[in-house]
């Protein structure tokens, strides 16, 4: 179209003939050409430059719910504690390492939590075991110990290394320091 318009009105009226009308048309050609040319080159970098970033992020979600499976794959869903597995792959690499060091295990049941759940709900229960896991984090934390829930409401600190003589409880003694405030799952908070 722009050829066209160009011989046929333009160059008359312009008094280009002949050889100077053919030459201004090859250059117009080739303006237009490479014109194109790298509209388009730079429409393909667009083009590579968005997939690219479209597989990056696309990676990063790919990772994210990789490490959200496996963290669900190995943590109780309800306390966010390591279940059976991650604890059982835990206790078996601290008993590995062994270099002497005392370790123990404890095992605590919450009395009567049938009766939670069967009174107020299952999700007063899960509140329950939730403000109690949060309360053996922070006692665990600080003294380089673990803690894990296996299936039912039984959980379990790993005492870990440098644990002395009568710095855990015995079998059947109540935890110290206790798990106070009471806890009310029908409301979810403490008092």
């Amino acid at each position: 179209l722009t050829m066209t318009l160009v011989g046929t009105h333009l160059a008359p009226s312009a008094g280009l003939t002949g050889p100077r009308l053919t030459e201004l048309v090859e250059d117009l050609t080739t303006g237009c050409a490479r014109a194109v040319r790298a509209h388009t080159l730079d429409e393909q970098e667009e083009m590579r430059i968005a997939a690219t970033r479209a597989q990056l992020r696309a990676e990063q979600a790919l990772r994210a719910k990789e490490a959200e499976f496996q963290h669900l794959a190995s943590h109780d869903p309800v306390t966010g504690l390591p279940n059976r597995a991650a604890f059982t792959l835990h206790l078996a690499g601290r008993l590995a390492q062994g270099r002497g060091d005392r370790l123990a295990v404890c095992c605590l049941d919450v009395d009567r939590f049938n009766a939670v759940n069967d009174t107020l709900g299952y999700l007063a229960g899960d509140r329950l075991l939730a403000a109690i896991a949060d309360r053996l984090r922070a006692l665990a934390a600080p003294a380089g110990c673990a803690a894990a829930r296996l299936p039912g409401a039984q959980l379990k600190p790993l005492i870990g290394t440098g644990a002395r003589p009568g710095t855990t409880p015995g079998a059947g003694a109540p935890a110290s320091p206790p798990l106070p405030p009471p806890f009310h799952p029908a409301r979810g908070a403490t008092t």
